[in-house]
């Protein structure tokens, strides 16, 4: 395997290795690289002219980010490739023997460019399962190799490099399959999982860089199991199958009941599926514990659920994830009806298709959903709930007074820092509830710099424990634990009481004495807007750095950002 190399010099870094992965950085012109699956590497100016499997040498410097360290990019230039090794070192590396058998030797010979490939890339444990295959198998991948990506043994940008390896036709069916199948994966992820057949061309043909001298027929490319047809949109079948499912089940709205409803709530629990909406400080939150309370008083079987674990903490000591309930993640999850009579879930601006239909299949008793529609949507996927409004009987409980909003421009980032200083300084001192928020983690002025920078202000003085952590630090959540003697929810945040290296001792919010590990915290002074949903505070300064000006103008960030304050909410600004 080859070991990338890195060599320091006075003035600066250079690292050797093979490109094992792509990728451009969300809102911004900068792409990532992964050298040999262990470095990052940042290209502030793209990497248009690398592939994966390429080696490659960068010149540049480390940096800090919050999880790891990265190196930034100031060249890059490519590399020889090296020199493949035989059939009998692949066969002592892979099938520990130097002496294959007649079969293995075949398999190895077919495959020989792909393993060298995937060996030098530091993916061993993928190539010793190639080397393994029967030689029908290996026909096949060699035929073609993107049936890598359909098993999920390989990610679809480092099997774009054993095509390399093992074919040279650029239009090969399974690359045309392979590449659909990727661009609606992506546009699932992307919060819209329907493209017309002009976008998706558009999409495939710049995925796989493709001229325009070859006349492809999409419609035999894109057979049924790929691809699913929703009218003049297209996208992938799982989605479509899913949403058709969930959109039949909210149609058939009625519950024959056999339990009171209990006073007062008879309107909210007429129907199987309901909806609670209105605007931040509208009572959702309060109306949800007393109907909880009052049917678990009436003898009914209740959950309380809520699509992040902040949202569910906030909820009460009962609530849990949606997705913990039904115990969904990536291997599907629970099959079993649900045993109750009530479910309640929160924030379904963030529920997606997936989730929603999982939930419908297990759950035989009634659901209520609750949230606001002008939050933010989920992170990766297409929310749901402009067609579950228009579905379900809905009970809106209006909008209340928004707090003060003030717009504050300042000439230098400089200057914003002294006047963002004064301001939490004032409130810390007064003993007011205040937070800091920014739209984006890496800037100047993004969430990173600034807790740092708000920590020196705020907890100058604090006893240095792991981690970078201060006795007395506000601190956040990043990841659910539910191992410890008491479950911790990402989104949660407390104060630092001490700690380890490795451990943190934290006061919640709400009075409980957790320890967290230092890799499932992060300061939190400021906190991005997507974290502060389900939160109020009495003042919040909503900074927007210039790098996120069009970030910060969607609709959706700037309701969260500015109805977080109960009493005044600023916005920085230069």
């Amino acid at each position: 395997m080859e070991q990338t190399a890195e060599l320091l010099t006075e003035h600066s870094v250079v690292v050797e290795g093979t490109v094992t992965g792509l990728g451009r950085m969300p809102r911004s012109a900068s792409s990532r690289v992964t050298l040999n699956r262990r470095w990052m590497v940042i290209v502030p100016s793209g990497v248009s002219d690398l592939f994966a499997g390429m080696r490659v040498r960068v010149h540049g410097a480390w940096h800090h980010g919050a999880r790891r360290r990265y190196l930034l990019a100031s060249s890059i230039e490519p590399m020889e490739a090296l020199p493949a090794l035989p059939i009998e070192r692949l066969s002592g590396a892979l099938l520990e023997t130097p002496t294959p058998t007649e079969d293995q030797r075949r398999v190895l010979d077919l495959l020989s460019p792909a393993l060298n490939w995937l060996v030098t890339a530091g993916l061993k444990m993928v190539a010793k399962k190639l080397a393994e295959l029967k030689v029908r198998k290996a026909e096949q991948i060699a035929g073609n190799p993107f049936s890598l990506v359909k098993r999920r043994l390989l990610k679809f940008e480092v099997t774009e490099m054993l095509h390399r390896q093992l074919q040279t036709d650029p239009w090969h069916l399974g690359r045309l399959q392979a590449g659909t199948t990727e661009v609606l994966r992506r546009a699932e992820k992307s919060g819209r999982a329907r493209l017309t057949r002009t976008e998706l061309i558009e999409r495939i043909t710049t995925l796989l860089a493709l001229s325009g001298d070859f006349d492809v027929d999409w419609t035999a490319v894109w057979r049924s199991s790929l691809v699913a047809r929703d009218g003049e949109f297209y996208c992938l079948p799982s989605w479509y199958h899913q949403r058709r499912q969930a959109l039949q089940m909210l149609r058939v709205n009625q519950l024959t009941m056999t339990l009171s409803i209990p006073e007062g709530y008879e309107e909210l629990l007429r129907h199987r599926y309901s909806v609670i909406t209105g605007a931040a400080m509208s009572g959702k939150t309060t109306l949800v514990r007393n109907l909880a309370s009052s049917c678990r008083a009436a003898g009914w079987r209740v959950a309380v659920t809520a699509m992040t674990g902040k949202a569910a903490s906030v909820l009460g000591e009962d609530a849990q994830t949606v997705h913990r309930l039904i115990g969904f993640g990536p291997l599907g999850c629970r099959k079993e009806p649900l045993k109750l009579d009530l479910l309640i879930i929160d924030e379904i601006s963030m529920m997606t298709w997936p989730i929603l239909v999982s939930v419908l299949r297990v759950m035989p008793g009634q659901i209520l959903f609750v949230g606001d529609p002008r939050q933010l949507p989920p992170v990766e996927g297409e929310p749901v709930h402009r067609e579950l409004l228009a579905l379900v009987p809905v009970h809106d409980l209006g909008v209340r007074p928004q707090a003060q909003v003030e717009v504050v421009r300042h000439w230098s980032e400089a200057h914003l820092l002294t006047n963002l200083k004064r301001l939490v300084r004032r409130c810390h001192e007064e003993g007011g509830d205040w937070q800091v928020l920014s739209p984006v983690k890496r800037s100047q002025l993004g969430t990173q710099a600034l807790n740092l920078f708000l920590q020196r202000v705020i907890n100058p003085s604090g006893a240095q424990i792991g981690g970078g952590y201060r006795v007395g630090d506000r601190v956040i959540v990043i990841r659910n634990d539910y191992d410890g003697s008491r479950p911790v929810y990402n989104g949660q945040v407390g104060r630092v009481q001490g700690g380890s290296e490795n451990t943190v001792a934290v006061e919640l919010a709400g009075g409980a004495h957790v320890h967290v590990s230092t890799k499932d915290l992060e300061l939190a002074y400021c906190l991005t807007v997507h974290k502060s949903q389900g939160s109020r505070y009495d003042t919040v300064v909503f900074v927007i750095p210039p790098v996120a000006a069009d970030f910060a103008r969607d609709e959706h960030m700037q309701y969260v950002g500015m109805t977080r304050g109960r009493q005044k909410t600023v916005c920085y600004a230069l």
